[in-house]
Order: C-alpha cells, then sequence, then structure tokens
C-alpha cells in the first residue's frame, strides 16, 4: 500500500536518543504528520519529556531527560531563524523547564541530521558527546571538567580542530546549581529554567557539533523574499535607529 505520508521540508523526521550510561546512541523516525503536529522547539521537547518520563520524578536524577530541539522553521539563512530550544523537568521549579538559544548551534544542530537530540540517563564520568555528519562518538571530558566555557571550548579546539560548535556548561552547571544555564559558542545562553545544572547533573560537559546539511524547505523563494523584506525594513524601524 502507498503512503500517502508527505516528503519532509524544514525537518528530517529523525530523533536521535542518546543513553549516556551506555554510550549507545539509536534513531527513530517518525511520521511527517508527527512533526507537522508538534513543529518543534519547546512544543516538540514538552511532548517527548512527557511522553517518555513518569511524574514525581528528580529534576537531577537518571530518569529525567535533557532535549535539544529544532523547530520546522529554525536554522535557516533567514530573519530571526537561528534558534533552538532546550528541555528538561527542571530543578528550579520543579515542572517543565524549557529555555531558548540563539546563534551558530542553532544552525548546527539543524544540520546535524535530526530534529531533536534526546539524552538519558547519567554518564559515569564526564563526558563530550561529538555529533558530526550524523555520527555520535563519545570523548572524555575530565580534563575539561572545572574549566570554563570558554577553557572547554579552546581544548576541543585543539583536539578536534575547527569548525565545532559547542554547547557546554561552566562549573555552575558542573555544581548543579539550580540556575545554571547552558552556554553555546562560548556567549550564547540558554539561561532559564537551570537546565545547566540537568546537563551537570549527566556529566555531560559538551554537545559538539560538526558537519552535515540543511534539510530542504518547502518554498525556498518564499524564504528569501521575506528575508530580503525585512532586510530592506530595518533602517526605517525605530528600534534600529
Amino acid at each position: 500500500m502507498k503512503s500517502h505520508d508527505p516528503s519532509p521540508c524544514g525537518f528530517r523526521a529523525r530523533i536521535l536518543w542518546v543513553d549516556l550510561a551506555e554510550r549507545k546512541a539509536s534513531t527513530e523516525s517518525r511520521p511527517v504528520s508527527f512533526f507537522r503536529t508538534y513543529g518543534g522547539g519547546a512544543l516538540l521537547g514538552a511532548h517527548l519529556l512527557m511522553e517518555a518520563t513518569r511524574q514525581g520524578i528528580d529534576p537531577l536524577g537518571d530518569e529525567n531527560l535533557l532535549i535539544f530541539v529544532s523547530s520546522v522553521v529554525a536554522g535557516y539563512p533567514a530573519a530571526g531563524l537561528p534558534r533552538f530550544s532546550v528541555v528538561a523537568k527542571s530543578p528550579l521549579t520543579g515542572g517543565i523547564g524549557e529555555a531558548r538559544c540563539e546563534g551558530p548551534w542553532a544552525v548546527a544542530l539543524k544540520s546535524c541530521g535530526y530534529d531533536a537530540i534526546v539524552f538519558r540517563r547519567h554518564a559515569s564520568g564526564p563526558t563530550h558527546v561529538l555529533i558530526e555528519d550524523g555520527e555520535v562518538s563519545f570523548l572524555e571530558a575530565g580534563a575539561s571538567w572545572g574549566g570554563s566555557v570558554g577553557e572547554t571550548v579552546d581544548l576541543l579546539e585543539q583536539q578536534l580542530g575547527d569548525g565545532l560548535q559547542v554547547a557546554a556548561i561552566g562549573p555552575a552547571g558542573e555544581n548543579l546549581v539550580r540556575f545554571g544555564s547552558i552556554v553555546t559558542n562560548r556567549t550564547h545562553q540558554a539561561s532559564r529554567m537551570g537546565l545547566g545544572a540537568v546537563m551537570g547533573s549527566k556529566k555531560l560537559k559538551s554537545v559538539v557539533l560538526r558537519g552535515g546539511g540543511l534539510p530542504p524547505v518547502a518554498d525556498s523563494a518564499c524564504l528569501e523574499k521575506v528575508t530580503r523584506s525585512f532586510e530592506q525594513r530595518i533602517p526605517a524601524n525605530e528600534l534600529s535607529r
């Protein structure tokens, strides 16, 4: 029977599940209709969190998830679109925690081959996770543990070379400060809800992305038109003066 599910545009229709305790990764494919219903960002992240966790879990415990998620419009070279969300149960509020962040890491997430990266359980020791051209590697992060975000990126670039996009935590996240942030590319902060502490509880020092390519868009000409219109109107906007 022929499938009537439309081809994906704006997403890959794939979710990457990373088990830090086992150092294993698996790919889950879902129908395009699922991604049309949960268009990405906080909506998709909240759905995955509620679907895969139970009520009453410890935000800093093994059962919490840490979800990095793109959306159908995020990550393209257009006005206001280099954005992603991080979702987990918040150690600050006890509810669903969501933080949004902009910058080059958002474009790299869109390009990495997955619409969401979901981290499960705790690593046995400080760990970097590298996703390069869709392939997942686990790297020891003991030399970076205790260091700042900038120091961590410096060490990773010395080890792995150029072209890295890095989301990392510093000492606040490592020490489970309940308002700790996740910082991408040294400066862009996902600074709400203490999601850096969730990352620290998992002994996940950084998520490093490199390579890949953007998924197709449904109407590239329209996207370009909207971007050019935005660019032309910036000089006349009062916030630009």
